[in-house]
């Protein structure tokens, strides 16, 4: 699961919320040298981090940081547009509002998994619930060298206006229009069932005691069942309909045909009878 961290639970989230600002110090400013970025004590921050901001993050089995990204809604200011509106062609205009939520701060783990496939799950967990509120518009800004690992997925990102230089490279601004299809398609390739996210409320840890039971639990509710799965791969006419369309592609040959007679299926009906 991925846990949505909002104004009304973030007091659950103090040891994760306090280690992800210090990675946000140690990536954004320490190696990438974002000098302009607001340090405090060791973390970033900057005021798109308030009341209004939504985190989702993935936990490991130990409540350890596996990955983030924090999304805003725009109705009031955006990153993009208002502070970089060379990357927005002016046709799109106006990009912000309160359906329009806005992706940054990504961040994922590379010890802890495929990176490319923690960005897509922490971007699927956030059009997921974006959805969920009322919303239909997902913007962020990116380094252009990383446009391909972003547009690689369900969720068809596009470009909000050609590239353009910063302090510290070539970045580009992208929005992408939310769907339940490209959700529902983005889960299926990331082989997660649906929900994705989960809002841990005070009822869950009264029960539970902490995060990672919690998310045990969770995460147990949305596994597929394989013992039911088997029993119904299992009934007499799917697998004959399987073993019939797989005798027809691989072994239909004229000595047989007898056989296929007798193990045709509706899944195979249409096929024409080997000669």
């Amino acid at each position: 699961m991925i846990h949505v961290v909002t104004a009304e639970n973030r007091r659950h989230y103090a040891h994760p919320l306090w280690e992800m600002f210090q990675i946000r110090k140690r990536h954004y400013v320490d190696e990438r040298g974002w000098g302009e970025l607001w340090n405090f004590e060791g973390v970033e921050l900057d005021d798109s981090d308030d009341e209004r901001t939504v985190y989702l993050m993935s936990l490991g089995p130990a409540e350890e940081l596996w990955g983030f990204v924090r999304i805003r809604p725009t109705d009031d200011r955006s990153i993009l547009v208002d502070k970089f509106p060379y990357l927005v062609d002016a046709s799109l205009l106006p990009l912000k509002g309160p359906e329009t939520w806005e992706g940054s701060r990504i961040w994922v783990d590379g010890t802890a998994g495929a990176p490319h496939a923690g960005m897509h799950r922490l971007l699927t967990a956030a059009a997921e619930y974006i959805l969920r509120i009322g919303g239909r518009r997902l913007l962020a800004l990116l380094d252009v060298h990383n446009f391909p690992h972003l547009a690689d997925g369900a969720l068809e990102f596009t470009m909000t206006g050609p590239p353009g230089a910063y302090r510290y490279g070539v970045m580009v601004g992208v929005k992408h229009e939310l769907s339940e299809d490209a959700v529902g398609r983005m889960r299926d390739s990331l082989g997660e069932a649906k929900p994705l996210t989960y809002v841990v409320e005070d009822e869950d840890l009264a029960v539970h005691g902490d995060l990672a039971r919690v998310q045990r639990v969770v995460d147990l509710a949305r596994s597929v069942d394989g013992a039911a799965t088997r029993i119904d791969q299992a009934t007499p006419a799917k697998t004959m309909a399987r073993i019939g369309a797989y005798f027809v592609r691989h072994d239909a040959t004229p000595e047989r045909t007898g056989l296929w007679v007798t193990l045709r299926s509706p899944i195979v009906e249409e096929e024409p009878r080997p000669a």
